[in-house]
């Protein structure tokens, strides 16, 4: 997904969403096995991807998420990093910059408003974050993919 977000060929979108909905499939997968198995590290990181999705928005800290799914902090880490080849809170970050990306191709909300539906602090660092990821502003990214929708109209 990240050599995809990172070149942007043609249907770099689309081949992103597909890559990342074949990815919580093997999980899905996995995670249903592990109720016949046992798997309790499958069953936390199923838990885990599905408290970030639910509470991205918000702050979170490792501690709490740790809480949530019944092991420490390491564990967590460790587990997470197993599964997803990713810290948690890259993960995190990633999964906020994704809905802010979604947001803007598909709302006309500001970017101050998009931050805060998105769980950063404030727009600057929204901006300097979403500028790393995709080599644009937030505001460029927008226009950008406004201009290529009226290209496919």
């Amino acid at each position: 997904m990240r050599r995809e977000q990172q070149r942007q060929a043609p249907g770099w979108e689309l081949m992103s969403r597909l890559l990342f909905l074949q990815l919580m499939l093997l999980i899905c997968r996995t995670f249903s096995k592990s109720e016949t198995t046992g798997s309790e590290e499958t069953m936390k990181i199923g838990r885990i991807l599905r408290y970030f999705e639910e509470n991205y928005a918000r702050p979170v800290a490792l501690a709490e998420v740790a809480r949530h799914c019944g092991c420490s902090v390491p564990t967590l880490t460790r587990f997470f990093r197993e599964a997803m080849d990713d810290s948690p809170i890259d993960y995190l970050n990633r999964l906020r910059l994704d809905k802010a990306a979604e947001l803007l191709r598909s709302s006309r909300l500001p970017v101050t408003e998009i931050a805060r539906k998105t769980g950063f602090c404030d727009s600057n660092y929204l901006t300097k974050c979403f500028t790393r990821r995709f080599a644009l502003s937030p505001r460029a990214y927008r226009k950008m993919n406004s201009e290529r929708r009226v290209q496919v109209s």
